[in-house]
């Protein structure tokens, strides 16, 4: 089971949303971006 919730946000409102990490097109990453994409969505 998966427990998600809105964690708050510390960084200035003018620097918008910051992605810091993302998957490329190969191995294990794929699933992991598929996943991040599934995330986000929520």
């Amino acid at each position: 089971m998966v427990y998600l919730c809105n964690a708050p946000t510390y960084f200035p409102s003018e620097l918008g949303e910051q992605t810091y990490y993302q998957p490329s097109n190969q191995g294990l990453e794929v699933k992991i971006g598929e996943k991040l994409k599934q995330l986000r969505g929520l």
